[in-house]
């Protein structure tokens, strides 16, 4: 792969260039659970010829990342981490301690003594580098964990370790949901997709419910995103942590006690399954367009694989207008509940907007909008919608109208 999708897709923020040819960068990411419940040592070793990669730097104020060390050209200043690199490559190391609050009540990552359940950003720093031009890299996770403990991540492997690489968006570390210790694991395929769900063992968590649940929907959202990852990791944990929905890509974590479908007829499961497949956020203003796609299609899943009827779905419609009437203004760089609601109302109305005026639907935008993995904007869907209609769109009009 080519530098800027390298060092585990791009480590890229302050790349600078230099004329000269190019070399092969090897980066080894080790992550070991064993030092002490609570926290994770981890590192990263670049192995080169010629220098090829200069620098490396962190933003380390947040006391997610502490005991930095690395034997030369380590600076540390104002909460800012730089790494000069060795000409023949070197380790960068750091203490993550793993456990980490949500909210005061609940938390979004954990390491215990029996099982941990984590994002692999909150062991591993996002990079900014220095390279020179053309630089190919290839970048690898190693994982170290306690006697008998099993660790799953959404990573592929390689030999004894996993490929850092993701040819879709540019991720700048070891990402995604990863649950490591005593754990029970229930696999699938579903629609040509490997569906992993994974808890800790001992708490009550529907693995099996989950898999029918995704036996059902899965064959409509790979129809509807062709291009859905080929694995995906499903995770779950009770109390204390958090009592919701998080994807990340090709993985997702729900706590055990969000049902599969709510009472008003949506599913967290299939919205997330959704952000997972989308690959996409909405920058500073427009993250109402992915929540409300995720929303707006969990709902139409569940009614298109007769998960749900016809008349449960007019009356969560009916539900989310209600919710709806108590949303502000859609754009902005939140959208949560009544904002949420509103949003798919708004496409509910496109849909019918695209299939009276052009014979085509929202799945063709949703298809188009998954062909890139920038940050969405209102612009960019105005201009997709315009396409397929021939004429601007009405329905989005009156959003541009508003903002």
């Amino acid at each position: 792969m080519s530098w800027l999708r390298g060092m585990a897709g791009a480590l890229i923020a302050s790349t600078i260039v230099w004329p000269v040819l190019a070399d092969t960068v090897r980066l080894d990411y080790r992550l070991d659970l064993r030092p002490a419940p609570g926290s994770a040592h981890a590192s990263i070793t670049v192995v080169q010829g010629n220098g090829a990669l200069r620098e490396l730097s962190f933003t380390a104020d947040d006391a997610r990342f502490v005991d930095i060390k690395a034997k030369d050209g380590l600076t540390i200043d104002d909460g800012r981490v730089t790494w000069a690199v060795p000409k023949k490559g070197g380790t960068l190391s750091w203490s993550a301690p793993i456990t980490n609050s949500r909210t005061d009540e609940s938390l979004d990552a954990r390491l215990g003594s029996r099982w941990g359940l984590f994002r692999g950003e909150d062991a591993f720093p996002s990079m900014a580098s220095r390279a020179l031009a053309d630089t190919e890299a290839s970048a690898v996770l190693h994982v170290d964990t306690p006697k008998d403990w099993s660790f799953l991540t959404a990573l592929a492997t390689d030999g004894d370790g996993y490929r850092v690489e993701n040819t879709e968006r540019r991720i700048d570390r070891p990402a995604g949901w990863m649950i490591a210790g005593d754990i029970g694991v229930r696999i699938d395929r579903i629609a040509g997709v490997r569906c992993v769900v994974a808890a800790p063992k001992g708490q009550r968590v529907r693995r099996q419910d989950t898999l029918a649940m995704l036996n059902w929907v899965m064959p409509d959202l790979v129809r509807l995103l062709p291009d859905y990852p080929s694995d995906v990791l499903l995770v779950s944990a009770e109390d204390p942590f958090w009592r919701g929905g998080l994807s990340g890509p090709a993985s997702l974590y729900l706590h055990s006690d969000r049902p599969l479908i709510s009472e008003n007829g949506t599913s967290t499961l299939v919205h997330e399954l959704f952000h997972v497949g989308l690959r996409r956020d909405g920058g500073d203003l427009d993250d109402w367009i992915v929540e409300g796609l995720a929303e707006f299609y969990s709902v139409q899943l569940l009614r298109r694989s007769g998960t749900t009827t016809a008349s449960r779905y007019a009356k969560t419609m009916r539900s989310l207008k209600r919710y709806a009437e108590k949303a502000g203004p859609l754009r902005g760089p939140r959208s949560r509940g009544a904002t949420t609601a509103r949003a798919v109302l708004v496409f509910a109305a496109l849909d019918k907007e695209l299939q009276t005026g052009a014979g085509r639907s929202l799945d063709d935008v949703v298809r188009t909008l998954a062909m890139r993995d920038d940050a969405m904007s209102l612009d960019e869907l105005s201009a997709i919608v315009s396409n397929l209609l021939g004429a601007p769109s009405d329905v989005l009009a009156a959003i541009q109208d508003e903002s």
